[in-house]
């Protein structure tokens, strides 16, 4: 293992030894320590010497010249006239021997430290024991944050010296002006465009002390970040075990990745190929969701959430999502959130507090959610989200029609259901209906399942249904019309509400379903 000359004039400052004359270069590298003699002369390239300085046969090895506490001041300028560049002189009545002896306890402590930290990750360690091995050598604050930018661990002993930091440590995640420091360095650059002399040696200025960082990537995209900061000027031995300590950090981070990181699940790209309509047909969707334990029957529906910035950043949402609710499968269309909700069938309530959980998420960051409706085959879900950004685009331009006469708990200002907001793109003549028209009239109209069940059991629900809402539920003029008793009525109704799932009292369904009613004839 190689040292850098830093980790020795560090040590001496810890010794109390006053350094006269540090190195000119104190990155060059050594690989261990000896007190000098005549028999050195021998000795490979890259040890470092420790002499009196009465003796400056130095061979060529970078050397370390202790002089006496008070020596003459003409023998001082003339020994930093003679040594060379890399050379150290420190003014001490220490010996050699002692000093060289401690220089090299302490190159023995880093490796004794760099071989615990191996030992943990072949004990398949997670990232806070990295950390809190590392803790007694850096002596400053760190903190690794993943690319949301939310908590992952940071130093237990080491509170953290600023504001910034304090923030994070206690709501687990940083705040915006942080996060938007952060991006302003670069670091969300993909790897080949990352410009390294700026993000490692530029203005790093983000928490008001001094800071090293080490950025992670994975698939070319930034991922997580190890953050350092120090109560006093960043030193090229800190950077040294920094560096060592972000080395063994990214192995860990490497297998636990998926836990840590929302888009990294492995649903994540066989997810964009059902949003996208690229299905083939059904065995083969049933062969690609069980590689991922994925149903493909139930009640699904899809969210799609918008101004994701306000939660810091999208991948930031994703994670409180699924630690909100952990069976939802989230991915990201631009700066849009895509959530798929599901629940077994016949579980509707379940269903419906899933939203309502992510709903109070979605109102207290002030985002906007598009709501698909209901469909309980996986293969539906590039429709659902064609509906849930029907639902986003129209209802942005026209919810406050809603905000007067809603109470405030339908959060009307926040969720845009499809049912509500489908007639205004039905009667929009810039809107491309034809598509969304044919698919509503054939096979994702829930009249449909009406019709099959008329055909089944040689009912007439849906004439009855038809009659009803163009009657506006005058269940009167309805008897008449289809020569029915109030009971019966009563009895088709209920049967009605339980096929199709909804309830006939709600206006924005009556309208919706009145709305496919005209679509399908």
């Amino acid at each position: 293992m190689k040292f850098p000359l830093d980790v020795v004039i560090n040590k001496l400052y810890t010794l109390g030894i006053e350094v006269i004359k540090e190195p000119k270069h104190p990155q060059n590298l050594i690989t261990s320590v000896s007190a000098f003699s005549i028999e050195n002369a021998g000795l490979e390239d890259e040890v470092l010497l420790v002499s009196d300085g009465s003796n400056l046969l130095t061979g060529g090895h970078a050397t370390l010249f202790l002089v006496p506490a008070t020596p003459d001041r003409s023998f001082r300028d003339v020994l930093n006239a003679t040594v060379g560049a890399d050379d150290i002189v420190a003014m001490t009545n220490l010996s050699p021997a002692y000093v060289a002896d401690q220089l090299q306890q302490q190159l023995m402590t880093i490796m004794q430290w760099n071989d615990q930290l191996n030992d943990l990750l072949d004990q398949d360690c997670i990232n806070m024991d990295l950390l809190r091995a590392s803790e007694p050598l850096l002596h400053s604050f760190i903190a690794l944050c993943d690319s949301t930018f939310s908590y992952i661990c940071s130093t237990p002993r080491h509170p953290p010296l600023d504001d910034a930091n304090s923030f994070f440590i206690e709501h687990q995640h940083y705040d915006s002006t942080t996060i938007h420091r952060i991006q302003e360095l670069g670091f969300f650059r993909s790897t080949r465009k990352q410009d390294w002399t700026v993000a490692k040696s530029g203005d790093q200025s983000v928490f008001g002390f001094p800071t090293l960082f080490h950025p992670f990537y994975r698939h070319n995209r930034f991922a997580s970040l190890l953050i350092l900061v120090s109560p006093t000027e960043v030193s090229t031995y800190q950077r040294f075990l920094f560096e060592i300590l972000a080395k063994k950090i990214d192995v860990c981070l490497t297998r636990h990745w998926a836990r840590e990181n929302p888009f990294e699940q492995r649903y994540t790209y066989f997810l964009k190929e059902l949003f996208e309509g690229n299905v083939a047909n059904r065995s083969y969707l049933e062969e690609r969701a069980a590689l991922h334990q994925m149903p493909i029957e139930g009640e699904f529906k899809v969210l799609l959430i918008d101004k994701t910035w306000q939660a810091g950043s999208i991948s930031l949402l994703a994670k409180r999502v699924i630690e909100l609710e952990p069976t939802a499968k989230v991915t990201f269309d631009g700066n849009r959130l895509t959530v798929l909700l599901h629940a077994p069938c016949g579980k509707i309530d379940r269903l419906n507090t899933m939203e309502r959980i992510l709903f109070q998420l979605i109102e207290d960051l002030k985002m906007n959610v598009g709501v698909s409706e209901r469909f309980d085959y996986l293969g539906d879900a590039a429709f659902g989200l064609e509906q849930a950004r029907i639902s986003l685009e129209y209802g942005k331009k026209h919810f406050r029609r809603y905000t007067g006469s809603q109470p405030a708990s339908d959060r009307t200002e926040v969720v845009f259901r499809f049912r509500r907001y489908f007639p205004y793109f039905a009667v929009d003549p810039f809107a491309d209906r034809s598509k969304i028209i044919t698919q509503l009239s054939v096979s994702k109209n829930p009249l449909v399942k009406l019709k099959q069940a008329d055909e089944a059991h040689g009912t007439n629900d849906y004439e009855i249904l038809r009659t009803y809402l163009a009657e506006e539920c005058r269940a009167g003029v309805v008897c008449e019309k289809m020569h029915m008793h109030r009971n019966t009525l009563a009895y088709r109704l209920d049967k009605i509400r339980a096929q199709l799932g909804e309830t006939l009292e709600d206006a924005d369904t009556r309208i919706f379903l009145q709305v496919l009613f005209f679509i399908a004839e």
